[in-house]
């Protein structure tokens, strides 16, 4: 709950197939990203890397599931990096390990 309350943003996805980041603080949405008309997003799990020193972490990428059986990886500056097709069906869940280097997506 620490990370939650230091959290200066929010990453916000919807139905409209957009990727917003609500600042906190100013109260200020930006738009991310935008993905493409077949892509309904069904789950998010940010990377995130711990600043050397300090008890804050970076965001480095997202990985976001969909209903089309894509997962997508999406850099900290809002470019999908790659979208892969993984499963038949919605991809219902994404996790990325610890250090980032592996991810897990599943289906029901």
């Amino acid at each position: 709950s620490d990370l939650l309350l230091r959290a200066s943003y929010l990453l916000i996805f919807s139905d409209d197939r957009v990727l917003h980041k609500w600042n906190l603080v100013s109260k200020d949405a930006n738009k991310l990203c935008d993905f493409p008309e077949n892509v309904y997003p069904t789950d998010m799990h940010c990377f995130m890397r711990n600043q050397p020193g300090l008890k804050r972490q970076n965001l480095e990428q997202i990985l976001l599931t969909s209903t089309d059986g894509t997962f997508h990886i999406i850099g900290k500056t809002g470019r999908i990096e790659k979208s892969v097709e993984a499963h038949r069906g919605a991809v219902l869940v994404g996790k990325w390990s610890s250090d980032g280097s592996s991810l897990l997506t599943g289906i029901l």
